[in-house]
């Protein structure tokens, strides 16, 4: 039976372990290669330490990151400006910041932004649904309110002043070209011969006065007609007995009246005391002229230096009235001295011209 040889194995697995043996060789050849380097670069003992610092750095646990930091909080508001003045049918949103806890302030202006505006029902203005504010039409200078701010569980309040200068009061739109005021149902509306009327404007309240008059009885604007009862109560409580002698024109009536001024008088000397028709406060229902026995019911300049034309000079102003065309203010009114020509602007606005000794035109300058 023949045996195989084990020659080729050993040979087999003497000439694998030779090639083990070189690529150790190989290998060892190489590292002492580079330790030879690495002795010739070694590294300075500073930078050995670097190395170190990194790779404990480097086995240290990773530390959790710190909770987020909370946003300020709102500590209050402010209110940019801190306080308005403005005149009939304008619009205005105040730009509203709110005080953060950090010591800035954050734009919240807007309803979108979160902040609610209000005012009072009584206010003369309203509040849209973006948070515009809009001043009524009928407005009066020296009316005063409050805009209600709020937002965040924080509320401010911004004082708000009317004030209807001739500027924004007017409209180059008027029939003919000529201006029209805008405010017309104010109490302040001022008319004269360059401010005009609608042709077509009657007040919705008007009142037969109950007083003494002439002829027909007497119409006014209701609020104008009540106050125009107590003055003349007054005064005769003093002693004076007053008669009202025109109130409430229409815009027909004024025309027919100036008409017939200017064939007695002639155009130039019928528009000293005569207005044109749209440019007379009696068509606002807030005038009446008024006379007294002492000068025989009529309406001349004379009735000033009666008793009962001093004490109205003296004494309208407290129920809201004033002489409007005053004397020596022909160049500021465009008429002559009336002193029986009463106008009712409410007790604010004629205390203060009475104190201020102006004239509605000069009070309503820009």
């Amino acid at each position: 039976m023949l045996r195989k040889s084990s020659r080729a194995p050993r040979r087999a697995a003497a000439f694998g372990n030779e090639e083990r043996r070189g690529r150790w060789v190989r290998i060892g050849t190489r590292l002492a290669a580079v330790d030879v380097l690495n002795r010739r670069n070694r590294p300075s003992p500073a930078w050995l330490a670097i190395l170190m610092v990194a790779a404990l750095s480097a086995c240290r646990p990773v530390e959790p990151a710190p909770p987020p930091v909370p946003p300020p909080a709102i500590t209050g508001l402010a209110v940019t400006p801190s306080h308005l003045t403005l005149a009939v049918l304008e619009t205005y949103q105040p730009q509203v910041m709110a005080v953060l806890s950090d010591g800035t302030q954050r734009d919240v202006s807007g309803t979108a932004a979160g902040t609610a505006y209000r005012v009072d029902a009584h206010a003369p203005a309203h509040v849209r649904e973006d948070g515009l504010l809009v001043i009524a039409e009928d407005a009066v200078t020296l009316d005063q309110f409050d805009l209600r701010v709020s937002h965040g569980g924080f509320d401010i309040e911004l004082p708000v002043t009317i004030r209807n200068t001739l500027a924004k009061t007017v409209s180059a739109g008027g029939p003919d070209g000529l201006p029209v005021i805008t405010n017309y149902r104010g109490l302040d509306a001022l008319v004269n011969k360059e401010r005009n009327l609608p042709p077509a404007y009657v007040p919705p309240d008007l009142v037969i006065v109950d007083v003494p008059h002439t002829g027909e009885p007497k119409e006014m604007r209701e609020e104008a007609a009540r106050s125009l009862e107590e003055l003349f109560d007054a005064a005769r409580t003093d002693g004076w007995l007053l008669y009202a002698a025109s109130g409430y024109r229409s815009y027909e009536s004024q025309a027919a009246i100036f008409e017939r001024n200017v064939a007695l008088y002639g155009l130039e000397q019928a528009s000293r005391f005569s207005a044109r028709p749209g440019q007379s406060e009696h068509q606002t229902g807030l005038a009446m002229d008024v006379t007294s026995a002492a000068v025989g019911y009529r309406l001349v300049q004379e009735f000033g230096r009666t008793g009962e034309g001093r004490w109205l000079a003296e004494n309208a102003a407290r129920f809201g009235f004033v002489i409007r065309y005053p004397e020596d203010r022909e160049l500021v009114t465009g008429y002559a001295y009336e002193p029986w020509h009463l106008r009712y602007l409410g007790a604010p606005l004629a205390a203060a011209l009475v104190e201020m000794e102006l004239t509605l035109e000069e009070y309503l300058a820009d």
